[in-house]
């Protein structure tokens, strides 16, 4: 078939100990010579990343056999750009920063009741209705049965109030409500068709008077409701769909009583904590302010623009700045630190205006495209990212002696190959190096030793740390190029290890290093009367105490660990070739999406998806995971690919599945399936049981999920060969670059003069001559949800083609 390679040569029998642990990597120097400049310090190495990478499992090619390149990877971090996709297909860029008119909606019969409405507010806020008296003006609006009488009259049935509900569009207009259709009907399901517009009618009325207390208004009561459950959805559904502006309360004989909220129950802030009690303050008491409902909803959606730095990084200097909870953003993923990213994040009830405001404050980041949704940021949203990656200073195949033009062409020839063969037959899906961390002791080992109940040991792992950071930390390697954030961190560990002392310890921890933070701060607690340590042995407290989406992070890095090690396996036996007992989605299923949950939808540290189990399918009492009500795999069916299928080529290797190890995944009935078994109950594995992956601490039951064996990158992939100069040389431009220039020639008129190297009076060949030009490649590609760009270049330019670029201040983890 077309979509297949060729598989590789059979291999001879592995020997006995083939998950025996990994030695000591090698001391050899690996640097390649290509210093970098002073302008971008650091080094271009290869270092032994292919012996990190065949530790983790990483050591099979698609296409081990043809010719690649060189090049390095993030010399700056302009030089690897990341954006979002979104569901739609569309990408994400940032496009404005400002804040768009507040657009409200309205029907044009509200037009005659506007000026008085106004005029009504403003008499108030001097002369307002004595206690237990009604406003005549209201109650003119509402009468006793709820239903509006003079000025604003009210459809007689559910589809003429769901019409005159939805209104105009008008940007001068007072707010008023749109009812969606599918509300409706749950509200017709609820409390009956009769009920709706005398609802609708007392909403209106709250909306124009924002700042009258709920007295003021005669109140809608319901039928009665005997079910209690149906009550439950009631008090929900009135909440949720008028943003909770209106209230309910049961009576004594199981009707539900409607009025407007009091102000204080009109939500801003969320939280509880004081930072969304300021949050209030600011934001909800000022008379006038559009709902959440008129704005479009109580969620801001924006684009995140961040340089060389993380998302988590980036929301918490917006947090600090807003005094928010971290809590109230969300977002569809993690992107890199090194690179500049654009990506789609949502905050729960704080206005544009004061996200905006924040941009002077930003280092590194900037914040626009504002809108209001009803519904966060969350699972579906996005659709992977597209990269744009600068691989500078490129070497190809017998260039030497080649001048520039030759090696241009020569560069040419080679990309277009290389692409051509990639786009067909795509790359093996493996969790990159990033996915197991940077520090002494590796994410994914940490995670082994919670899931084999040794949580002191994975404390133990989590607190590790390199002597030569603890050393330059203490002076005594002067010359070291350890970060000040690392040495901060071994100097504070250290010292929590030899004196116990809590307090003195977290003062010398960058707040960064969160999960080392909790551990100490849990261990080290002190009760004041005793004086006594009393968490000291508390290691799954000081593992619960770590953010849940660190937390998770760890088991997650052993499951990739296990599905890189399997698929390498599985791609050396058999190649492309589809086999009998290979995994497949059900109905051809190919998105690559994990196991679908009930649960909230959170992320963990690098963007996987959390699988929250549900409160009556928790397994915490460590039963059958087989008892589960919904398995939690009902909504990705696999099957097991039959001898006929496989004969007649119905699947191709594209449709291959392999599971992340849980309870509630299927394996490969076949070969393969046999090497989960072998490698988990190998030292290197763990000795785990893939059968057995049920934990009484329900964040270490693991549900598991499917990843696709091979992917390949989303049409339009592209590639442009370039030359440069210098290091500092940028070779494509920012999403923030773009738009300061577009905002440049909206204020002049003129579009920025740009410079060519021809109009500077530099010659590329003459710097050739004098061995100063190099050659660069630009790509740009699209890759799914959870695929590694860094896995894709691997593939692309061939075993040790990636040089990864270390800059100074980086070891010492």
């Amino acid at each position: 078939m077309d979509d297949e390679v060729s598989p590789p040569a059979k291999r001879p029998k592995l020997e006995s100990d083939k998950f025996a642990p990994d030695p000591k990597p090698s001391t050899a120097d690996t640097t390649v010579p290509n210093e970098a400049s002073s302008n971008s310090p650091g080094k271009a190495v290869n270092a032994d990343t292919v012996q990190k990478e065949a530790k983790v499992g990483i050591s099979a090619f698609v296409n081990p056999y043809s010719k690649g390149f060189s090049g390095v990877l993030k010399q700056r971090y302009t030089d690897f750009l990341v954006n979002e996709v979104l569901s739609d297909g569309s990408v994400v860029h940032l496009e404005s920063l400002k804040v768009p008119k507040r657009t409200v909606k309205r029907s044009a019969s509200d037009e005659a009741a506007v000026g008085k409405a106004r005029e009504e507010d403003s008499k108030s806020q001097d002369a307002k209705p004595a206690d237990g008296v009604k406003s005549t003006d209201i109650a003119d609006e509402v009468d006793s049965k709820g239903t509006a009488q003079v000025k604003d009259p009210v459809a007689k049935d559910v589809g003429k109030a769901l019409d005159e509900s939805k209104g105009g569009t008008d940007q001068n207009s007072e707010p008023t409500f749109e009812l969606q259709q599918e509300d409706c009907t749950t509200l017709t399901q609820i409390f009956g068709e009769k009920l709706i517009p005398s609802m609708l009618s007392l909403h209106k009325a709250a909306l124009k008077h924002p700042k009258r207390k709920p007295r003021d208004f005669n109140p809608v009561i319901s039928p009665e409701i005997d079910d209690r459950e149906l009550r439950t959805r009631a008090h929900q559904a009135v909440r949720r769909i008028f943003s909770s502006r209106l209230d309910t309360q049961t009576g004594n004989d199981s009707t539900i009583t409607i009025r407007p909220a009091p102000l204080a129950q009109k939500p801003v802030g969320g939280g509880g904590g004081s930072d969304d009690r300021n949050d209030n303050a600011r934001q909800s008491q000022l008379r006038g302010r559009l709902g959440w409902e008129e704005l479009g909803g109580e969620y801001v959606h924006f684009t995140l623009y961040k340089e060389n730095k993380d998302t988590m990084e980036a929301i918490g200097a917006l947090c600090n700045q807003m005094k928010v909870q971290t809590k109230r953003f969300q977002i569809g993923g993690t992107k890199d630190r090194r690179a500049v990213s654009s990506q789609r994040v949502s905050v729960l009830r704080v206005h544009a205006e004061q996200l905006a405001g924040m941009n002077a404050r930003l280092r590194g980041a900037q914040v626009g495209d504002f809108s209001y949704r009803r519904e966060p940021v969350g699972l579906g949203w996005t659709n992977g990212n597209e990269f744009t990656i600068s691989l500078r200073d490129c070497h190809f195949p017998l260039e030497e002696g080649l001048d520039l033009q030759q090696r241009l062409d020569l560069a040419n020839r080679v990309l277009e190959d290389r692409v051509s063969r990639f786009r067909e037959q795509g790359f093996i899906n493996y969790f990159g190096l990033q996915r197991f961390g940077t520090f002494a002791a590796s994410t994914d080992a940490i995670g082994t030793k919670m899931l084999q109940n040794d949580l002191k040991g994975a404390v133990e792992l989590i607190l590790d740390f390199n002597q030569e950071a603890l050393a330059a930390a203490e002076g005594e390697d002067v010359k070291s190029t350890v970060s000040s954030d690392d040495k901060a961190r071994a100097f504070a560990i250290n010292m929590w290890q030899t004196t116990g002392d809590s307090r003195r310890a977290l003062e010398k921890l960058p707040k960064k290093f969160s999960a080392e933070a909790s551990i100490i701060r849990h261990l080290g607690f002190v009760d004041k009367k005793t004086g006594k340590k009393l968490r000291a042995t508390d290691f799954q407290g000081a593992l619960s105490s770590i953010p849940r989406n660190l937390r998770t992070m760890y088991v997650h890095a052993y499951q990739s660990l296990v599905w890189n090690t399997v698929a390498t396996e599985r791609w050396k036996k058999h190649g492309a070739q589809v086999v009998e007992g290979d995994l497949v989605f059900a109905a051809n299923d190919r998105s690559n999406i994990p196991i679908e949950s009930t649960g909230p939808t959170e992320v963990d540290q690098q963007g996987e998806i959390i699988i929250h189990p549900d409160a009556e399918n928790s397994n915490n009492g460590g039963g059958d995971p087989s008892d589960d009500a919904e398995p939690h795999s009902g909504g990705r069916p696999v099957h097991a690919v039959t001898a006929d299928e496989a004969a007649n080529s119905r699947y191709t290797i594209f449709d291959v599945v392999l599971p992340q190890p849980g309870h509630d995944v299927a394996y490969p009935p076949n070969s393969i399936g046999k090497i989960y078994e072998s490698f988990m109950a190998s030292e290197r594995g763990g000795g785990l049981d893939p059968h057995s992956m049920s934990r009484r601490w329900k964040d270490l039951s693991l549900y598991g999920s499917y990843r696709p064996l091979l992917c390949r990158p989303g049409p339009g992939m592209s590639y442009e060969v370039k030359t440069y100069t210098g290091e500092e040389e940028q070779l494509v431009e920012t999403d923030l670059q773009r738009l300061e220039k577009k905002i440049m020639e909206e204020k002049t008129g003129q579009p920025p003069v740009v410079i060519t190297k021809e109009e500077s009076g530099e010659d590329d060949v003459m710097r050739d001559v004098e061995g100063k030009v190099k050659i660069a490649v630009t790509l740009s590609l699209k890759l799914g949800p959870s695929q590694y760009a860094t896995m894709a270049l691997r593939e692309l330019l061939g075993e040790g083609g990636v040089i990864s670029f270390t800059p100074d201040f980086g070891g010492g983890r």
